[in-house]
């Protein structure tokens, strides 16, 4: 199989190859000549996801050739394949998170289950293994999440998560899950320069704008849902903002059935940085008051279900004789008991020991330090404070003498507890 620096080369040979005409290739993949014209070009670096798929599936690309194709309209400018993702490690414990998820699925009780907890408790492995359960089941399946960085982004996570859905969509079908669709644009406004959806071509207040847009992502999740429905499972909400929470409001169905398609939630954020005050705090409060939502803290992993997930993640690493059986088993056991039950914990461990680092110099300490760094962060300034003090004073700290300083510091400034205590600033 021929590989390609850029996605025009990779373009221009597969034509030819095929023995079509510019415009013939554009009439193929419904899009316009000048487009087709401009990718060879290099002028256009990469096209749009949708358009990518269209191509390739004009060009008849099946297996790698396509892989690779579409991995080059995503910018990877590789001169190999992208390497296949490794096999997820089965899912440890969690028997009362999948009842939940079976009654989800099932149609009995509320229409949303969202699962919470701190990180690295496991809540995007959940949602994984969920969505491939829900697939089997018949559900059309639709995830995203959100970023730090995208919670800022209009709509986030919706443009990316409706977007990588339907570029995995196969042509054919593309056109008809996009029927009634035509204020989609306003979340996808590449779907206009493909020609897919007529774009709007008047001007709407915002809140009727804003309807319309509900309106039609509505209508796509109706358009694709599977026998079963459609199941949206997006990830780390606490930093979605309100035009997105409100867009899923309007998406979880009354009591009734009647506020739009077989749609259900399964939804995930961190239990660490959601106050009540938040665009996810109050629509969990508005869920919760009419009975539209379950809600799962996940619990850490017992003892017996972390040395469970440490002998799953342990069994695809090959020591090549680096330490004796014996060696192995008090590092496994060192790990369950430091990891305090934090399924991150003990993959980091043993990613570390497949990284090449030998067993004796592995520092389990380490495990935890990210994800203890980030449940510090999202504490309240005084709980900050609070944390630093105990730390200075040793591991045991009494109640008594940490109200002192806290009143002291307040009383005379930052600085005074850690004066007293003979830090000096």
């Amino acid at each position: 199989m021929p590989h390609f620096r850029t996605f025009a080369e990779a373009l221009r040979v597969h034509r030819k190859a095929a023995g079509l005409t510019q415009v013939e290739l554009a009439v193929l993949a419904e899009t316009s000549r000048g487009e087709v014209t401009s990718l060879e070009s290099g002028k256009i670096k990469a096209p749009h996801p949708v358009t990518a798929e269209a191509l390739a599936s004009a060009l008849d690309l099946d297996g790698p050739e396509r892989e690779h194709f579409l991995a080059l309209a995503r910018g990877r400018e590789s001169t190999v394949p992208q390497p296949s993702q490794p096999a997820q490690l089965p899912l440890v414990g969690r028997r009362t998170e999948l009842a939940l998820l079976d009654a989800l699925l099932d149609g009995h009780g509320p229409p949303a289950l969202f699962v919470a907890g701190e990180p690295g408790i496991g809540k995007t492995r959940f949602l994984a293994e969920s969505a491939r359960l829900a697939q089997a089941r018949g559900w059309q399946v639709v995830t995203g999440g959100c970023t730090r960085q995208s919670g800022q982004e209009p709509y986030a996570p919706w443009p990316s998560a409706l977007g990588r859905h339907l570029a995995a969509t196969a042509v054919a079908a593309q056109r008809q899950r996009l029927q009634g669709c035509a204020w989609l644009v306003r979340l996808l406004p590449e779907l206009a320069e493909g020609r897919w959806v007529p774009t709007p071509s008047w001007t709407l207040p915002p809140a009727q704008e804003r309807r319309l847009v509900v309106q039609a992502v509505g209508r796509y999740l109706a358009n694709c849902a599977g026998p079963s429905g459609t199941l949206l499972v997006l990830d780390d909400l606490q930093w979605a903002g309100d035009d997105a929470i409100a867009l899923l409001a309007n998406l979880v169905p009354g009591e009734d059935g009647t506020r739009g398609p077989l749609v259900r939630l399964l939804g995930a954020y961190r239990s660490t940085e959601v106050r009540p005050a938040q665009p996810l705090g109050i629509f969990l409060a508005d869920l919760a008051k009419d009975a539209q939502v379950t809600k799962r803290a996940l619990p850490l992993l017992t003892d017996e279900e972390a040395g469970q997930l440490l002998e799953e993640a342990v069994r695809e690493h090959d020591f090549d004789g680096e330490s004796s059986d014996q060696d192995i088993t008090a590092v496994r056991e060192q790990l369950v008991r430091r990891a305090h039950g934090l399924p991150f914990a003990l993959i980091s461990s043993v990613r570390a020991l497949k990284s090449g680092v030998p067993l004796a110099q592995l520092n389990t300490k380490d495990a935890l330090s990210d994800g203890i760094r980030a449940r510090v962060a999202a504490l309240a300034d005084l709980a900050q404070r609070l944390l630093g003090i105990a730390a200075v004073i040793g591991r045991v700290s009494p109640v008594r003498l940490l109200l002192t300083l806290i009143r002291a510091g307040a009383q005379a400034g930052d600085g005074e507890a850690d004066r007293r205590l003979g830090n000096r600033p």
